[in-house]
């Protein structure tokens, strides 16, 4: 069964990176709908955290931030969380060519969870958009779509 446009909301833009090329992942105000990805279970439709933040940060940020992601001793883990916290503060929105899509979502509004995208969020309409992925391809997809 597919997504609705009503369920999915509006449609914001895409991330295209090297690995999913002509299968862009779709960004709607309620979710993003991933059409490839190494990972098999991350294809399909993910519906957001009730509370959600997403936008391009620069590309040094992005490595940053994905240089500790991984890493388990205290401070490390005190660096993502203020990471996270001045992100959703729009301290590292970032509009420069080589920026990076970042995600933080929560459905406590007290444990996040950070996520840097593998590139960056074109937005419906600004530079550098695609008409082949518009409006009405993006509802094409979640038409056919996959719940994940």
């Amino acid at each position: 069964m597919g997504i609705s446009k009503t369920e999915a909301g509006s449609y914001i833009g895409y991330t295209m990176s090297w690995d999913n090329f002509d299968k862009p992942t779709l960004y709607f105000t309620n979710g993003r709908y991933t059409q490839s990805h190494k990972h098999i279970n991350n294809i399909g439709w993910h519906l957001n955290d009730y509370y959600h933040y997403g936008g391009n940060i620069s590309k040094e940020k992005h490595e940053y931030y994905t240089s500790i992601r991984g890493e388990r001793n205290p401070g490390d883990r005190e660096a993502k969380e203020k990471f996270k916290e001045e992100f959703r503060q729009g301290h590292y929105d970032s509009k420069a060519d080589d920026a990076l899509f970042f995600e933080c979502s929560s459905s406590n509004h007290r444990s996040w969870l950070g996520h840097p995208s593998r590139s960056k969020l074109i937005k419906v309409g600004s530079a550098g958009f695609n008409s082949k992925y518009d409006e009405e391809y993006a509802t094409g997809v979640l038409k056919n779509g996959i719940r994940v």
